[in-house]
Formats: structure tokens, C-alpha cells, sequence
């Protein structure tokens, strides 16, 4: 689910009291299988509740270069496996 920023967006969307600021937080997340850890990834975080939303741009790229980097993987895999199948 993705939250909706507020029309003022220096009002926090989950508390609706506090001010967001600009903020880094370590990014950490389970792909496919392994534990990928970014330091001081941007988000925007609440003055009160401490809620937090990531960067929508730095999620972006994030997620941009994950894709990059898996479809390299499956382009070596796709080559490893041609070459066996063509030295047999």
C-alpha cells in the first residue's frame, strides 16, 4: 500500500500533527534470499510519531537498479547454459 502524502507535505500523512523533514535512515530488505542493506538511505520522517516514508525518487532508483542488476544475473545464467548446451 502505497501512503499518500497530504496536499501540505510538511504535515505528517500518519499523524496529521507533526511536521516531515528530511531525514536517512539504513534501508534493509530480504531479496531473493539474501539480506540487502543500504546506510543512510533518504526518507521523510514525523517530528512527533517518527513515522516515516521513504523517498519516493530514491525508492525509484532503488528499485531501478535491482531490476538492472537481476536481469543481469539471468543474462549470465541464460549464457552459462547456452554454452553447455552448445559444448554437448
Amino acid at each position: 500500500m502505497k501512503p499518500k502524502l497530504p496536499a501540505d507535505p510538511q504535515t505528517c500523512p500518519h499523524c496529521y500533527v507533526g511536521r516531515i523533514q528530511q531525514s536517512s535512515i539504513t534501508y534493509t530488505a530480504i531479496i531473493s534470499g539474501k539480506l540487502l542493506s543500504v546506510p543512510d538511505f533518504p526518507v521523510w520522517r514525523c517530528d512527533v510519531c517518527h513515522a516515516y516514508v521513504y523517498d519516493p525518487i530514491a525508492i525509484g532508483q532503488l528499485q531501478a537498479s535491482l531490476s538492472a542488476h537481476q536481469k543481469a544475473i539471468l543474462d549470465e545464467k541464460a549464457r552459462r547454459t547456452s554454452r553447455k548446451t552448445a559444448s554437448s
